[in-house]
């Protein structure tokens, strides 16, 4: 959720701290990984990103109280196998530029 000055236009870009290839991806900490994407709508087809090859940043425009913009996920099918175990990006940075 952002609470920004009202009229006030700004973006929102995430990052990745495990990119590959251009790619989102999760790791088990050794040496597999899962690719994985994030959207900004829930019909998976607006990718958010940071600009560049991950997805397009989000705008919007300040109403001076809190607004939320949920995160969509999506591992895709066909990766792949790797072993069970915890997947995760452990740093997703957000930018909010305004």
């Amino acid at each position: 959720a952002t609470t920004c000055t009202r009229d006030l236009p700004y973006t929102i870009a995430i990052g990745s701290s495990n990119l590959g290839e251009g790619t989102r991806r999760m790791t088990n900490g050794l040496s597999s990984y899962i690719n994985y994407s994030l959207y900004s709508d829930s019909g998976y087809t607006s990718l958010w990103g940071d600009g560049t090859v991950l997805g397009l940043t989000v705008s919007d425009t300040g109403i001076g109280s809190i607004q939320s913009h949920p995160i969509y996920g999506r591992i895709p099918a066909g990766q792949a196998p790797v072993p069970a175990g915890n997947y995760s990006d452990l740093t997703v940075p957000v930018t909010v530029s305004y």
